[in-house]
């Protein structure tokens, strides 16, 4: 489905968004389709995300299944933890 890795920013007072998607999850359609919605999730999540991280989403083949919404609650069910404010580094 999605992977998603953090760490810490390089001195940026904002979230960093890092998406990469292979060929092998489908063809341009399909894999743009998968970053435009990781994209919008991030957009609509940023204010709710600890500052100076920096998030990598890397799609994998059955992320080309998924609407735009579950590819949204994916990755907040990934983020909810160590990224949000609030969650503890342990908390997944």
């Amino acid at each position: 489905m999605l992977v998603t890795a953090a760490g810490p920013g390089a001195n940026v007072s904002a979230c960093r968004l890092g998406i990469s998607a292979s060929r092998k999850v489908g063809n341009a359609v399909v894999r743009n389709r998968v970053k435009r919605c990781a994209r919008e999730w991030f957009r609509k999540s940023r204010k709710d995300l600890v500052r100076d991280v920096d998030i990598v989403v890397i799609a994998r083949v059955p992320a080309a299944q998924l609407t735009g919404h579950e590819i949204g609650e994916a990755l907040t069910e990934l983020a909810v933890g160590p990224l949000r404010l609030g969650g503890t580094k342990g908390s997944q």
